[in-house]
């Protein structure tokens, strides 16, 4: 039966990923339908199982994106294990892995392998640097390692400091939402050929991307862009200006907010001013023009100036931080938080994933929680290979299973 903001319903996924891009990526398959079982190493499980801190007895990094999840505990360097996923990949219509590259080819789990089992599979394979030749091909990398090889660090750093990582780790989300997005292209093609495909999801790949304007902006003026902070590089102004009691985003992006925002100041002489008069000239006297704007802004509070810059139409936010976003009237208004209790009874709220279907907001809910280790190994034998309960007591007297 088709159920609003489950699109993927019905769909089989074996993941095979740890860390943060692969877990994103099915993460957001389970919430979107998809009946996701997680293979891990009964040796070398998820490493995120172990981040501090911990919320009970669960890492607080592992119930974020493994939610609802089934976990399959498998040796794959057992012959055993490595016939069991085999069989396991017949029935499933996604493998998602992230191991380094070979790393699968070197146990016979190679994807010609994989797709002669089954030849409607869509194998996501997500990398630093890609499944093709190349000088990092085999590189170790993490986020961190691809903001600062992309130029992400360079361009978000301040002006007047060193480079600096965005706090977030978009270096994997990124490449995640990259992930998600083709498997589901290859799932609507497959409902036309029948076949499936290989999908290469490079890090690299996808940040450069991300770079977007800045690719053409750097053949444009034949030198990197500067360190922009909470700037635009094409833009002014726009940036944080500190207020009587704290931080404000200003953004006036076009001539229109420009004007707005020179009345809003009561600076309306602001608007013929030669050195501020069109973008151009705003963008050549960047920082005479934010040392202006800075020296009106200190002159009130964060909230008197929303409610000045509100009234005149100027696109403005505080500046927040993480517990004050999780208390957010919007937050709560958009339902964005959704309750899990965790195996030891904790209540620990996740963020539900942001894409909406339809035209109502889905509603406040508990979902699943994050899985024990080979939780539920003995289900996923029965129900996708329906093996018998000898075969399963046999598999894990073996060790092949947990």
């Amino acid at each position: 039966m088709f159920q609003p903001g489950k699109p993927l319903k019905g769909i089989k996924v074996l993941d095979l990923t740890q860390a943060l891009s692969g877990p994103f990526a099915t993460q957001l398959m389970v919430d979107q339908g998809a009946e996701v079982v997680k293979v891990e190493s009964p040796a070398h499980p998820d490493n995120t199982r172990g981040v501090h801190p911990f919320i009970g007895e669960t890492s607080h990094y592992f119930l974020a994106i493994n939610h609802g999840k089934r976990s399959l505990g498998l040796d794959l360097k057992k012959p055993k294990g490595r016939a069991l996923l085999l069989r396991l990949a017949e029935k499933a219509d996604v493998i998602v892995s992230n191991y380094r590259v070979g790393t699968l080819d070197k146990l016979g789990l190679d994807c010609d392998t994989l797709m002669e089992r089954n030849p409607g599979l869509v194998q996501c394979l997500i990398s630093g640097f890609g499944q093709s030749e190349s000088m990092y091909r085999k590189k170790a990398v993490y986020d961190a390692n691809i903001q600062a090889l992309t130029g992400f660090m360079s361009i978000t750093c301040e002006p007047d400091g060193g480079p600096l990582r965005c706090g977030v780790s978009i270096g994997d989300i990124i490449p995640g939402l990259f992930a998600l997005q083709a498997v589901t292209a290859a799932l609507l093609q497959r409902k036309e050929t029948g076949k499936g495909q290989i999908i290469d999801v490079a890090m690299y790949d996808c940040m450069f991307s991300a770079l977007s304007y800045y690719v053409t902006l750097t053949q444009a003026t034949g030198t990197p862009p500067a360190p922009s902070g909470s700037m635009h590089a094409s833009v002014a102004p726009m940036g944080r200006f500190q207020t009587r009691d704290g931080w404000l985003m200003v953004t006036a992006f076009t001539e229109a907010f420009w004007r707005k925002l020179c009345l809003a100041l009561d600076c309306p002489e602001f608007i013929e001013d030669p050195r501020f008069v069109t973008m151009k000239e705003r963008l050549q006297n960047r920082d005479e023009l934010m040392q202006e704007l800075h020296e009106r802004f200190i002159q009130k509070t964060c909230e008197e100036w929303i409610a000045i810059l509100d009234r005149h139409d100027v696109p403005n936010s505080p500046v927040l931080n993480v517990l004050d976003v999780l208390n957010h009237q919007v937050t709560r208004e958009r339902n964005l938080l959704q309750p899990q209790i965790t195996v030891d009874g904790r209540k620990v709220e996740v963020s539900r994933q942001p894409v909406v279907f339809g035209t109502e907001l889905p509603p406040v809910k508990s979902v699943p929680r994050s899985p024990l280790l080979g939780e539920h190994s003995e289900d996923v034998l029965r129900d996708w290979l329906s093996e018998s309960e000898q075969g399963i007591e046999t598999l894990k007297r073996e060790g092949v299973v947990t």
